[in-house]
């Protein structure tokens, strides 16, 4: 960087300036970016992951309350009681295939865990309509009798798997969750580091290089000043053993030539 030493002091200064400038601006832009792009993430996980997987708790608690009907019903001896208990099979039903459809559609990325979770339950809703059917006709002990232990027997165990499998589709959709989470502090951790860095760089860059033709600069000016007085040099030393009236002890100097 010869050339920096054919420059005035105040340019050198004003390119130190400009550089650190620069390096701050940079340095500004790309933590505004860095952040936008973790709030747009974290946005994301908020209104749309753990929107969807607390939509897949209610869905199976929906389920639950299928199951739970239909045998409320089979312990039915009245037909408004059978009628009601019917009633809320079927809006469960409906409700949680309608859950997991919102569900589906918030995390297409998720269709591979979802799909089988619904396909499941849509075997046991096929296994255990039959059985719910028999259940509303029913009115006397003996028939809810049958009709509990037909479900049972149709309608439980595909149910209970399905749940099982709903269980494992939420605790997934939670993992990944915080996975996301767990990579947005990473981020976030790593901006930081660049920004210190880049920091540090343009520190280097500002003060480093350009520290000696600075100095060299001042050095050429304060000779200058120098030659202003006639090129002269003062040269000073005590005497020995000379006071002035005051006490003080006396100084001599000389002076000489460049």
């Amino acid at each position: 960087m010869s050339w920096l030493n054919h420059l005035k002091i105040a340019i050198k200064v004003n390119l130190i300036v400009a550089l650190m400038a620069v390096v701050t601006v940079g340095t500004v832009i790309f933590a505004t970016q860095r952040m936008r792009m973790g709030d747009d993430a974290y946005s994301d996980v908020v209104a749309r992951v753990d929107q969807s997987t607390t939509l897949a708790v209610r869905a199976r608690g929906m389920a639950e309350n299928y199951v739970s009907s239909a045998f409320q019903l089979a312990a039915e001896t009245t037909d408004e009681g059978n009628a009601m208990y019917l009633a809320q099979t079927d809006t469960s039903r409906k409700a949680y295939e309608s859950i997991m459809a919102a569900v589906l559609k918030d995390l297409p990325e998720k269709r591979a865990i979802i799909d089988p979770t619904v396909a499941n339950f849509q075997q046991a809703f096929a296994a255990c309509d039959p059985g719910i059917k028999y259940a509303a006709t029913t009115n006397t002990p003996e028939d809810n009798l049958k009709a509990a232990q037909r479900l049972k027997a149709e309608c439980v165990p595909l149910a209970e798997q399905a749940i099982k499998a709903h269980v494992k589709m939420v605790d997934a959709l939670i993992a990944s969750s915080k996975k996301v989470s767990d990579n947005l502090t990473e981020e976030a951790d790593f901006a930081i580091r660049m920004v210190w860095i880049a920091a540090g760089v343009g520190l280097f860059l500002g003060h480093g290089p350009h520290r000696g033709s600075v100095q060299d600069e001042w050095s050429r000016s304060r000779a200058h000043e120098g030659g202003a007085t006639g090129g002269r040099e003062t040269h000073c030393r005590t005497a020995q053993g000379g006071h002035d009236q005051n006490g003080r002890r006396l100084r001599r100097c000389r002076w000489r030539d460049r």
